[in-house]
């Protein structure tokens, strides 16, 4: 479904989407503010592919517009991928007194030894404060940036908030910028994605999410799910593939459970993602490459 250029939100779903994600006074547009944001939507909104496989749509393309969206991950305490998750997003900044424009990121890939980038398939945020444009995201499945990240020509790695992750933006050339990440100082930098900074619009995010939706990748081949959280004072980072659930954090990366039967996985998504599912959702999974047996 087609999307709806974005639009600054109601007064009422200011408040509504604050609430969601656990701010109770309203974020002036600073950068403590960018910083507040984006830390409480990656802990309290899950970067999560469900709609993909847990539908009996076909194909099950995600909607992006807006009301549609707002309805999914705020009213319904879904989450999304990076179209409805920024896409959304970048609304609620806008909102809120931001300067921001929407761009796109080619995300790097390895698999069975290749490696390389996809096409820009990827929706950003470039956030402007005071003069200097920040990177904002709240819509990335991996170990991206858990923070807002400069634009500087001095690019130093930044700490990302969970454990001894590092981040780091730097200019390749003229004009692409690449996003580093490891997961300790001592570990090799792997990259996450390059943007040119490119702004996009509405039909261009369409087109994307119609592709990324039905053409063979990981979200249409796997069931993905991440969300931060903390353990005595410390993030973590808890991510679910197919049917398992892994933890990491300080100096830890550990198997938290694994689901046999989809009545266990039902349960394990509510219990880590706090994701709940209509009867129709579940049955829409039914005949999927991706289906686990039942227990009865």
């Amino acid at each position: 479904m087609l999307s709806s250029e974005p639009e600054k939100l109601t007064e009422e779903q200011v408040a509504e989407y604050l609430k969601r994600l656990q701010i109770r006074s309203k974020p002036g547009p600073t950068l403590d503010g960018l910083k507040l944001l984006c830390i409480q939507h990656l802990k309290c909104i899950p970067f999560e592919d469900f709609s993909l496989h847990f539908t009996e749509q076909r194909p099950p393309v995600p909607s992006l517009l807006q009301e549609s969206v707002f309805n999914k991950i705020v009213q319904r305490k879904r989450g999304g991928y990076c179209f409805e998750l920024n896409g959304l997003f970048a609304a609620l900044l806008e909102s809120l007194g931001f300067s921001i424009a929407n761009g796109s990121a080619r995300v790097y890939f390895e698999v069975n030894g290749t490696s390389g980038y996809t096409d820009e398939q990827h929706h950003i945020i470039i956030v402007n404060l005071d003069g200097q444009s920040w990177l904002a995201d709240v819509g990335f499945g991996g170990p991206g940036p858990c923070l807002p990240m400069t634009f500087s020509n001095d690019p130093q790695p930044t700490d990302n908030g969970i454990g001894s992750e590092q981040t780091m933006l730097e200019l390749q050339d003229h004009n692409t910028w690449l996003l580093k990440h490891r997961f300790n100082p001592d570990a090799d930098w792997k990259p996450t994605y390059k943007t040119t900074l490119e702004v996009r619009d509405g039909p261009f995010y369409d087109k994307a999410n119609q592709n990324v939706a039905t053409g063979p990748n990981v979200f249409t081949e796997h069931l993905i799910a991440v969300m931060l959280r903390d353990n005595q004072g410390s993030l973590e980072r808890v991510s679910m593939m197919d049917a398992k659930v892994n933890v990491s954090g300080t100096k830890h990366y550990s198997l938290a459970d694994t689901f046999h039967t989809e009545e266990e996985r039902i349960a394990g998504i509510e219990h880590w993602f706090d994701v709940e599912f209509a009867d129709e959702e579940v049955l829409g999974i039914s005949g999927s490459h991706l289906a686990l047996g039942s227990s009865s």
